[in-house]
Parts: structure tokens; C-alpha cells; sequence
């Protein structure tokens, strides 16, 4: 049985062959956290997981609405009816916190026939210190249906 023949340029060094299989292994690890950190990034800006649930998905539109104009470094507020768009009048109390807790929101305050809800950490700015929150504040009147909704963004940094 023969030697196998080497893998290096006739004449080339071995060192050199190292340093360049070196120079091609942290290109590649460069490469690959360069990815990760632009598409984090694209996650934490669109957030597309918010889509798959009406109350998220309407307080991303306007989330979206508010961003529009900003360079990156705004913290867009907001306060719109969900009242025909995600909760319809009427709607019984029982029904829109199930709703509620399966989007992800949490109590927030609780007055009786008034209580609010948030979602911390909905949306982000281009500003990686800052981050949006969504709140839904309704009202029931006493046989606990549905008076009003809203929805409210609210923005903070660090």
C-alpha cells in the first residue's frame, strides 16, 4: 500500500495549509453568527409569531401604523378601539380573557368593571435597549359583557 498523496499544493508549506484551513473556519463562524444576529433582528423588529392571533396581530398593525415615519430610534404610542375589529359589543367577559390568555396577555390591573391587560415585550424598536408593550383595556358593564375596548401601546428603554 501506497502513501496517500498530500492534500497540499505541490511545493506548500504545512503551516501554511493550517493557517488557511484556520482562515476558512473563523470566515465560517463569522459567517454564521453574522446570520443569526441579522435574523434575530428581523424577528424582534416584525415579530411574526403575532400574526397567528387576532388581538396580537391588531395591536402589531398598530405598532406598525405608529413606526411609520420613525427612523429606528422612535417609540410609537398608541390608543385605538378594538370594539368591531378583534371583540364585538356584547361579548361576554368569560370569552375575551380566554382570548386574552391565549395571546399571551397577562392582568394588569383589575377594578372590577374595568381591568387591563398587557403583553410585555410585544414589539421593539431598532434600539435593542427598548421594547413595546401591548395593553388591552376593556370595561363591562354589570352583567359582565363587553362595553369597550382598547388597545394601547405604550413604548420603554433603559
Amino acid at each position: 500500500m501506497g502513501d496517500k498523496p498530500s492534500e497540499r499544493a505541490p511545493g506548500g508549506s504545512p503551516a501554511l495549509s493550517f493557517l488557511l484551513a484556520g482562515a476558512k473556519a473563523i470566515i465560517l463562524i463569522v459567517s454564521l453568527l453574522a446570520m443569526f444576529i441579522v435574523g434575530w433582528s428581523v424577528w424582534r423588529w416584525y415579530r411574526p409569531e403575532h400574526f397567528f392571533n387576532a388581538v396580537n396581530r391588531f395591536g402589531l398593525e398598530q405598532l406598525y401604523a405608529a413606526r411609520t415615519g420613525c427612523r429606528g430610534s422612535c417609540l410609537p404610542d398608541w390608543h385605538v378601539s378594538m370594539l368591531g375589529e378583534v371583540f364585538d359589543p356584547g361579548e361576554e367577559r368569560v370569552q375575551i380573557v380566554r382570548r386574552l390568555a391565549d395571546a399571551g396577555y397577562e392582568v394588569w390591573y383589575d377594578e372590577g368593571d374595568k381591568i387591563g391587560y398587557i403583553l410585555r415585550g410585544a414589539g421593539t424598536g431598532a434600539l435593542f435597549a427598548c421594547d413595546s408593550h401591548f395593553i388591552v383595556d376593556l370595561t363591562f358593564d354589570p352583567s359582565d359583557h363587553l362595553v369597550a375596548a382598547d388597545s394601547i401601546g405604550s413604548g420603554t428603554c433603559l
